[in-house]
């Protein structure tokens, strides 16, 4: 390792022995520049560790009998720290932590995805998570809600959670996304259209052109034509394209 590479300083939580140890063995050899302080098989003694070894990144299991893994975050709520949540497959939750933008690991823990999770801690060290992402992934995850409110965009200075129901559309920009809100100033996203229609394709919005997504609920027109167009709330006209008109025609509310 160059002596320029600093060490994450980090603790790992998780109830299962077999699982700390591959994952203590995955980041030895594939990623050496993470220094496991301590390891801990328990919510408290995770909460303990965290107080005295002030780490950098702590690796947090979701899912544990007794305090889970929010329990924690709970109890450490004035954290100076990056999490990447590892935890076992629900569909519900990965979604909850996609909308969130918080670093996550799918049990058992792949070698390309844990690179994959490091390189994003790296980049966004500047960035740091907010309490509001922890507290809006708490309510989703724990609670009966099933309908996911609101967005974490990524923004110079952190996150900015946006509701969904006040996204209008969302405008390509080469490997940007711009996305339109209602009554307030576009914000522009350093990720791709492409990247936004598969986390958002189970909620109210369509791809309606190459360059457009737009929300079903904001959309007060449809002329009909070779692929047509819609007319936003807003007055906005954005042409549809041949291949998208019969997924949107499906999905309008008529």
């Amino acid at each position: 390792m160059p002596a320029s590479t600093r060490l994450i300083r980090s603790v790992i939580i998780d109830d299962e022995p077999p699982c700390i140890d591959s994952l203590r063995a995955k980041l030895n050899d594939h990623c050496p520049d993470v220094d496991i302080i301590e390891t801990c098989h328990s919510a408290a003694a995770g909460v303990n560790a965290i107080h005295t070894h002030q780490p950098q990144l702590v690796f947090l299991d979701v899912n544990m009998p007794g305090e889970d893994g929010f329990s924690v975050l709970q109890r450490c709520r004035d954290f100076n720290f990056e999490v990447i949540f590892t935890t076992a497959y629900d569909k519900y939750a990965l979604r909850a932590f996609q909308f969130n933008a918080l670093n996550y690991l799918l049990k058992p823990v792949g070698v390309a995805d844990l690179v994959d999770s490091i390189n994003r801690f790296r980049e966004q060290a500047h960035i740091r998570t907010s309490l509001q992402q922890i507290e809006i992934l708490l309510r989703q995850v724990r609670g009966s809600q099933q309908q996911v409110e609101k967005l974490a965009l990524p923004t110079l200075t952190g996150y900015r959670l946006v509701e969904l129901g006040k996204i209008t559309r969302l405008e390509s920009d080469s490997n940007y996304t711009r996305f339109h809100i209602e009554d307030e100033p576009p914000i522009l996203v350093s990720k791709t259209l492409k990247e936004y229609e598969a986390l958002l394709a189970a909620e109210t919005f369509v791809r309606v052109h190459h360059g457009h997504m737009v929300n079903l609920a904001h959309i007060r027109e449809y002329r009909k034509g070779q692929g047509g167009v819609v007319v936003m709330h807003d007055g906005t006209e954005i042409e549809v394209s041949a291949r998208k008109k019969a997924g949107l025609v499906a999905r309008l509310p008529l």
